[in-house]
């Protein structure tokens, strides 16, 4: 007989307990997925922002009235001036090989419209941070004069319709009418992320630091933002720049990270690795009902597809031994019923793998690791059935051979 014609006989004959099982697989698959996806968001984000940031790296985020004093929204400019040397004095004793600042501006927000977000970096920003491109280099400062680099994300490309070379006329949102000759130099990479200092908290997540927008041709659309990246030292002879109160500190090592605590009573401090862990910590807190609850589910799917392994090789017994008899081999009669349960799981898996970009739309990072893990899914599910499909056949062989 041919492989597929005893294939055929490893299932019922109305494939009613196969078709209950492979629903089964497939939600339980499609709800794990749904319910991981946003710590498997939060590792993405994390490991983008790690790649893209020196290893010794703090966040610095002044306190509520400490950033009303350098806004100037106190009306003390003495006192802001104060403030602005000791954190400077801070800084400069802390052994920091640079201070990245950013500048944000926002455009064209309209209800059910994209906004173009302008994001400026000081020179510190552009030297020590390397955001991940699609194509083209990080900032290139060896072109003309009367041009400013920018990187664009990969939504304000599509829009624009513009490539690598090309020169823009853009006005910045800075306030003084003008606009600016630029020459797109980079393109992001297929997730647009950018560093926004501007938000800060009293325990602060890599979320406070990291934003990240997809592009329109990706898994969604609505309210895809447009970005544009460009460093703020081409204005500075031209326009006051006003950075975000947030900075971050680039170090050589941990010991001059632990000369921070002179400047702790302005704000707060934190690594990279301590926001990261703050994040995951965070949204495991934030999703634990549903991970739980799916948890359980899954379980649930592994007993139900397990219980159905054994008692479908305890139901073929008789045939197998007959097999046996014919010169079958045990590693074959094994592959096969292995290759009749790997159906069952890859046709509700294949299907659910479909589903989950539309389901799960801007929030899960359907990357590497999410099909890793999904793949750990699948052979953790294989698995139980294959070790029961192993033992019960040993054990039922036996029992035939006894009779």
């Amino acid at each position: 007989m041919s492989f597929l014609s005893l294939l055929k006989y490893q299932y019922t004959k109305y494939g009613v307990k196969e078709l209950f099982v492979m629903l089964l697989t497939g939600f339980i698959v499609f709800t794990l997925m749904d319910a991981l996806s946003p710590l498997l968001y939060t590792l993405t984000v994390a490991q983008m922002a790690k790649d893209s940031l020196p290893s010794k790296t703090a966040y610095f985020y002044p306190f509520d009235r400490i950033t009303n004093i350098l806004t100037g929204f106190d009306g003390d400019e003495e006192k802001r001036n104060a403030l602005i040397a000791y954190m400077a004095e801070s800084t400069a004793n802390s052994g920091a090989l640079g201070v990245g600042k950013t500048n944000v501006c926002r455009t064209g927000y309209g209800e059910g419209a994209a906004e173009t977000i302008y994001v400026g970096y000081n020179q510190d920003m552009i030297q020590y941070t390397t955001l991940p491109l699609l194509s083209g280099q990080w900032s290139d400062m060896d072109g003309a004069a009367d041009e400013i680099p920018v990187v664009v994300g990969g939504a304000y490309r599509d829009r624009q319709n513009v490539a690598l070379g090309d020169t823009l006329q853009l006005d910045f949102a800075l306030g003084n009418g003008e606009t600016y000759t630029c020459r797109v130099v980079g393109i992001l990479d297929r997730n647009d992320m950018y560093f926004n200092l501007s938000y800060g908290e009293s325990d602060p997540t890599v979320y406070s630091i990291a934003e990240l927008h997809q592009w329109l041709d990706n898994t969604h659309s609505d309210g895809t933002d447009y970005i544009v990246i460009y460093p703020t030292k081409p204005f500075e002879d031209i326009y006051d720049i006003e950075y975000s109160p947030g900075q971050l500190m680039f170090f050589e090592d941990n010991a001059q990270l632990n000369l921070l605590n002179a400047g702790e009573r302005c704000g707060t401090y934190a690594t990279l690795d301590d926001m990261i862990k703050t994040q995951i910590k965070r949204t495991v807190y934030l999703n634990k009902s549903s991970i739980v609850t799916t948890m359980a589910l899954f379980m649930f799917c592994l007993m139900g597809l397990g219980g159905y392994s054994l008692l479908s090789t305890v139901r073929h017994g008789r045939m197998m031994a007959v097999y046996r008899i014919c010169g079958m081999r045990r590693a074959y009669q094994t592959f096969l019923q292995i290759v009749a349960v790997f159906i069952m799981v890859a046709i509700p898996a294949g299907l659910s793998l479909m589903w989950i970009p539309r389901r799960l739309g801007n929030y899960a990072m359907l990357n590497g690791t999410f099909y890793a893990v999904y793949a750990v899914v699948l052979i953790i599910i294989l698995l139980l059935s294959i070790l029961l499909m192993m033992t019960g056949y040993h054990s039922s062989f036996e029992i035939r051979k006894e009779i």
